[in-house]
């Protein structure tokens, strides 16, 4: 080769490029790849000279615990340029030279605790932390989950690989988490849809594997397959998570946050750290062609540990988390949401709402394609006025593009607490106990179809309106706590604007998914 790269691009050519050769010390396990027929050429003072046959130069490479990166063999003159450091500022040159070997050391797996690819127009990693290439040109989509940012789209011939440095799973707990809009589910065992694996060889436990089959979930290590239960459709957002104990040598699927299949079997055993992670495909299907997914994968991340089934349960389903606390309006939740404070400030880490134009906005989203239609809002209020006062308000935007709103907590002039909604143009409400100033009340709200709408205090059922068919649920909606802020000239004139909310407000969240009565308790205690 007689270009000029930096050393880093050297050895990713190398890498890349190249087969690589793989040559274990016994005791050391190092790993060493090598180029026949070039050379190094390196700046004084970062290498060695050494006579001695190509077996002898590595002997001493090896034994040097990588303070030796690489060296080049020169097998007619049995000798060996040892190279120990490399230069910062020095731009290095690989040219060809015949009988000569240049060898260098593979660096092991780094010890990657966590990673994340957001998909917003890019196949990177967050953090930069694994390099990621596509077997070709691949696309993205808007918005992708909830309505938000993008999602990468897989045609069914398209896939990533990740390496540089390569993920290490063997004998390592993990947790993958991962949404996923299939576009071409089929009913047949043998035509999977993979999602993303890493892949030594088609060998009993050396290789990992997940997919959906036959409209089911599929955690693998090529062997004893962990199925899922739940029947997945075509174009509906799923939340997958994929978790490994590797001490209990147990498989789990969580679907939508929700347990769905389990099982122990052979601890997974990939060998070569040279192994990388594909996403968008099962490269080694067992039966010998690989399986691609055809449709839209969002929000992927790896964790070196267990995830609990709290955390599993928050990230499939809490859209947005505002605890408010260290004074920060951000979004503590897995979706990061942007929150937007009106004349508002933050007291003992809780919102204190004291004016007429106190208002905490809630960017836009949208839960339309989600698996499950139903929704609920939980949060604790301290309310220094009960007199009418509105509490949390919604904009909804229909697919007519016609916008409407209403409040959905509030209060009436006797101090109730009052729920409702807007169904088919008709007032749906709800009428809850008085709820006392200047004391903390833990307020929920749920929906889904066969329940409808049910109004707990303090974790206490208070009452519902039995099933009701919220057909405008998962549209756009924009949530406001406090007032109707600018959306007030576009409500219905079927509800009256309550004057805005005056006292504190704290721990707001959004979930998509009706919350039983014992994960509200569980909200409150945490």
């Amino acid at each position: 080769m007689s270009s000029r790269f930096e050393f880093i691009e050297v050895m990713m050519i190398v890498i890349t490029l190249f087969l690589l050769h793989l040559i274990v010390n016994t005791i050391q396990a190092i790993q060493v790849g090598y180029i026949q027929n070039a050379t190094l050429i390196a700046t004084n003072g970062t290498s060695i000279f050494m006579n001695g046959s190509c077996s002898e130069c590595l002997c001493v490479m090896l034994n040097s615990t990588r303070s030796i990166l690489s060296l080049n063999c020169y097998k007619n003159t049995h000798s060996c340029y040892l190279f120990f450091n490399y230069s910062q500022t020095f731009i290095y040159e690989m040219s060809d030279e015949p009988e000569t070997i240049f060898y260098f050391v593979v660096p092991p797996p780094e010890s990657i605790t966590n990673l994340s690819w957001s998909f917003d127009g890019s196949i990177n990693e967050a953090n930069h932390q694994m390099d990621a290439t596509s077997n070709s040109n691949v696309s993205f989509i808007s918005p992708g989950v909830y309505g938000r940012g993008s999602a990468i789209f897989f045609n069914g011939s398209q896939y990533l690989n990740m390496s540089s440095p390569y993920l290490k799973l063997s004998s390592n707990n993990f947790t993958f988490e991962t949404w996923i809009y299939p576009l071409s589910l089929k009913n047949s065992s043998s035509d999977g849809c993979g999602i993303f694996g890493q892949c030594e060889v088609r060998s009993t436990s050396n290789c990992m594997h997940t997919e959906i089959r036959s409209f089911n979930s599929i955690f693998s290590f090529y062997n004893g397959n962990c199925n899922g239960q739940l029947i997945l459709t075509n174009k509906t957002w799923y939340h997958l998570a994929f978790v490994y104990n590797a001490t209990a040598q147990l498989r789990v699927i969580f679907v939508n946050g929700a347990l769905d299949g389990n099982r122990t079997s052979s601890p997974l055993q990939i060998t070569n750290n040279l192994t990388p992670l594909t996403i968008g495909v099962d490269l080694f299907a067992s039966g010998g062609s690989p399986r691609y997914f055809h449709g839209y994968i969002d929000q992927l991340s790896y964790v070196s540990r267990l995830k609990s089934v709290n955390e599993i349960f928050d990230d499939a389903n809490l859209i947005a988390y505002f605890s408010f606390n260290q004074n920060s309006f951000l979004d503590s939740g897995p979706n990061q949401m942007n929150g937007t404070a009106y004349q508002l400030i933050l007291v003992d880490d809780a919102l204190l709402f004291n004016q007429t134009s106190s208002a905490f906005q809630i960017e836009t989203f949208d839960s339309s394609g989600i698996s499950d239609s139903s929704t609920s809002i939980a949060f604790w209020i301290n309310p220094s006025s009960t007199n009418n006062r509105t509490v949390v308000h919604v904009l909804f935007n229909n697919p007519t593009n016609l916008s409407f709103c209403w409040n959905m907590i509030s209060f009436d002039y006797q101090g109730h607490l009052i729920s409702q909604t807007y169904v088919n143009r008709t007032t749906v409400s709800i009428t809850g106990t008085t709820v006392q100033t200047n004391v903390w009340t833990h307020i929920t709200q749920t929906y889904s179809l066969i329940n409808g709408f049910k109004l707990y205090i303090n974790g206490t059922f208070i009452n519902g309106t039995g099933s009701i068919i919220f057909v405008n649920n998962n549209q756009p909606q924009t949530v406001t706590l406090g007032t109707c802020l600018q959306n007030c000239q576009i409500c219905d004139n079927n509800f009256v604007i309550n004057p805005p909310y005056d006292g504190l407000i704290d721990e707001f969240r959004i979930y998509s998914t009706e919350l039983t009565s014992s994960e509200i308790q569980t909200i409150i205690y945490r």
